[in-house]
């Protein structure tokens, strides 16, 4: 039983540390006040803010549980929705703007939506060196954004400049 009361002192202790510390107390002062070490106050800190990151983590995963079971209800009414055949058309679209929302919701509380991050460099992973004169930016800059819209025609289309050496094929 000692263990358990020990156990329970510590945990109070963790409490106590994580409130003086965000006063502005230094370990010393902690220590002193707690009657432990500096490094034990500390590490007392430290846990107390891991126990604490660890409980927010675990409230988090339920309200994000329960708000995509909110959304999931609503998708499945709004699909059940759009089987009527008796529905008007305004009020289709009206289902069919609201169901486009709420997969939008889906997709950001999943992280779906989050920009990829991509870093460009030369060779052998230096940075890039590009010298190019405004001109042959502005052509490059217009030949890639034909290529993301898809204009760029197939196999037997005329092939597309080839970019500047400049562009990280030689070493600078």
């Amino acid at each position: 039983m000692a263990a358990k009361g020990s156990e329970v002192e510590a945990a109070e202790r963790r409490i106590q540390s994580v409130q003086l510390r965000a006063a502005g107390l230094s370990y010393r002062q902690i220590g002193a006040q707690l009657g432990v070490s500096h490094e034990q106050a500390r590490q007392d800190v430290l846990a107390g803010l891991k126990a604490a990151h660890q409980e927010l983590a675990e409230h988090a995963e339920e309200l994000i549980a329960l708000q995509w079971e909110r959304l999931e209800s609503t998708v499945a009414g709004l699909v059940a929705m759009l089987k009527d055949k008796g529905l008007k058309p305004a009020e289709r679209q009206g289902a069919i703007d609201t169901l486009r929302k709420v997969s939008e919701s889906q997709r950001k509380l999943r992280g779906l939506d989050q920009p990829e991050k991509r870093e460009l460099s030369g060779p052998g992973g230096r940075p890039l060196q590009v010298e190019l004169t405004d001109a042959e930016l502005d052509a490059e800059i217009s030949r890639l954004e034909k290529a993301v819209r898809g204009d760029v025609e197939g196999e037997g289309a005329e092939e597309s400049p080839e970019p500047p050496a400049a562009m990280g094929s030689e070493a600078s």
